[in-house]
């Protein structure tokens, strides 16, 4: 079972998160989380990742619908745009209207939020869905049985 968007939206510390446009795309699997702002670096993205944006590095409405376009040609899950900063006043009806059309999941997060609690919330999530036994209970039950967990490991 993978994680979708709409998941994401209803994680405990993800409640900020609001589906602005593209809402036909919150069924779109999450792997992970980013935070890519620049055209240029958008290359380190992987399919599958929601990326945040502060918009630091976006010096037009044209700019952000560029990156929007750029995100969804890369399928990504998504992009969260946080408006109210310094950098992004408000998202503009050219980028919803292109999440609509292409149901291209466009969500938003207030500017005062912290996007680090979001990603955490996130990651530990997927990381929990991907491994739904953890490493650690592996390590412990083969330790348990007498059995090395790491067989790489050389002894001294």
């Amino acid at each position: 079972m993978s994680m979708t968007v709409k998941d994401i939206c209803d994680l405990p510390g993800c409640e900020v998160l609001t589906a602005v446009a593209g809402k036909q795309g919150l069924r779109r699997n999450v792997k992970w989380t980013t935070v890519i702002d620049s055209i240029d670096l958008i290359e380190f993205s992987n399919e599958g990742d929601l990326n945040f944006v502060t918009g630091l590095a976006l010096h037009s409405e044209e700019d952000i619908l560029t990156l929007t376009k750029e995100y969804c040609r890369y399928k990504m899950a998504g992009i969260v745009l946080t408006p109210g900063g310094p950098y992004l006043d408000v998202i503009p009806q050219t980028v919803l209207d292109f999440g609509n059309e292409q149901q291209f999941t466009i969500l938003s997060i207030p500017w005062n939020s912290r996007i680090s609690q979001s990603t955490q919330e996130i990651s530990k999530a997927v990381i929990k869905d991907e491994n739904p036994v953890s490493y650690v209970d592996e390590i412990l039950k083969s330790i348990r049985r007498g059995k090395k967990p790491f067989p790489y490991e050389q002894t001294m």
